[in-house]
């Protein structure tokens, strides 16, 4: 595979654990938690929580490759998604260890 499909799979990967921090934000907040079952919101914290960690490293290859010179190596939108939600992260870890 060459670095652009692979770095496609990761960012494919990075907007489903996204989707996952998203989903753990609402239970915190909303405390949905009580109503579901404790397999899934284990399984939802654990993704959820490792999403910075690889939306930072998809980001920094994402970096690495537009330095490179390789233009739009996965769907604008995806790459967006993943931008804007890393941001919510960083905003939300903030608040995180601020209080």
């Amino acid at each position: 595979m060459t670095y652009i499909k692979w770095f496609l799979f990761l960012s494919r990967i990075t907007f489903i654990t996204n989707i996952f921090f998203l989903v753990s934000l609402v239970l915190e907040f909303t405390h949905l938690d009580a109503s579901l079952p404790q397999a899934l919101i284990g399984f939802t914290l654990v993704l959820g929580l490792s999403s910075p960690v690889i939306n930072f490293i998809v980001l920094f290859c994402l970096f690495i490759l537009l330095v490179k010179g390789i233009r739009k190596p996965a769907p604008v939108w995806l790459i967006t998604a993943n931008l804007v939600i890393f941001v919510i992260e960083l905003i939300d870890f903030k608040m995180l260890f601020s209080s």
